[in-house]
């Protein structure tokens, strides 16, 4: 099917992921390219990743990103946050707009 629509968000932790394809369509290449939104207050908590790579491409808002090394950064519209195999990292929402962003997760063979 060459277009579509978006298939309906699941909840986690409070974050909305609208998947823009499913782990399927991406064929064993990665386990995520979705659309996440957080409203106030929300957050994707500390996790790792092992054996992938993770892109944050921050679309619209503010948020607090803390990287592998605890360290932590303002991020906003247009901002990249890079996520390597083995570390690290979260991202949380403390404004009132919502803060959406593009997670592509892939694998590393």
């Amino acid at each position: 099917m060459a277009v579509r629509k978006l298939r309906d968000p699941k909840v986690i932790g409070g974050a909305e992921i609208n998947a823009i394809v499913d782990k399927e369509e991406l064929y064993g290449n990665g386990g995520m390219f979705a659309h996440v939104r957080l409203g106030k207050g929300e957050v994707v908590d500390w996790h790792i990743h092992e054996q992938e790579v993770d892109y944050y491409y921050i679309l619209k808002g503010t948020g607090i990103y803390t990287d592998a090394d605890r360290q932590v950064y303002t991020v906003k519209a247009g901002d990249v946050c890079t996520i390597l195999p083995g570390d690290g990292h979260a991202i949380r929402n403390e404004c009132d707009e919502v803060l959406e962003f593009i997670a592509l997760v892939l694998y590393c063979k």
